[in-house]
């Protein structure tokens, strides 16, 4: 199998991964029946971000406490790919927004949070998050170094 090496740089824009529309079009089922059957009922994105090299001293990864967005924060844009379109929230300030990063984190942690919840009533719905210039970090800090990995979870009728 060929490696495939590809260095993306971290994201500074606040952004939720997905949009609930763009996660029912993005589905990875298998068919469009299984796809119709599991979008009948609540489904979530669940995202796991971890350091491959640390500590990470710069550009740190924040996430915004989801309950604390407000609905009008939220601005959808559209990201272009070669071989689609999709939709993401980038998020405008929020005078309410309480915001929480994680500075200094090792190759042996893992931040897991829910980014977006099909579930209307939920008070988390979208989990924005971001990497920011820290300017406690030391000005010749090697760039950050990360993995993500995201999973659809389905829920079945209650």
């Amino acid at each position: 199998m060929a490696r495939i090496d590809i260095e993306l740089k971290p994201v500074m824009a606040v952004q939720v991964a997905l949009t609930f529309i763009a996660d029912t079009k993005q589905a990875p089922v298998a068919s469009s029946s299984v796809a119709d059957e599991l979008l009948k009922y609540r489904f979530a994105v669940i995202q796991a971000w971890r350091p491959v090299r640390s500590p990470i001293e710069a550009q740190p990864l924040a996430i915004c406490d989801a309950r604390t967005i407000d609905p009008t924060d939220l601005v959808k844009m559209e990201r272009r790919r070669p071989d689609r379109v999709g939709e993401t929230y980038q998020l405008a300030h929020g005078s309410n927004q309480h915001w929480i990063y994680f500075p200094l984190m090792t190759d042996n942690e893992v931040l897991v949070f829910k980014t977006c919840d099909s579930d209307m009533g939920s008070t988390s719905r979208f989990t924005a998050h971001a990497s920011f210039g820290d300017l406690t970090s030391p000005p010749d800090a090697p760039g950050r170094v990360s993995i993500e990995v995201r999973a659809l979870v389905f829920f079945g009728p209650a």
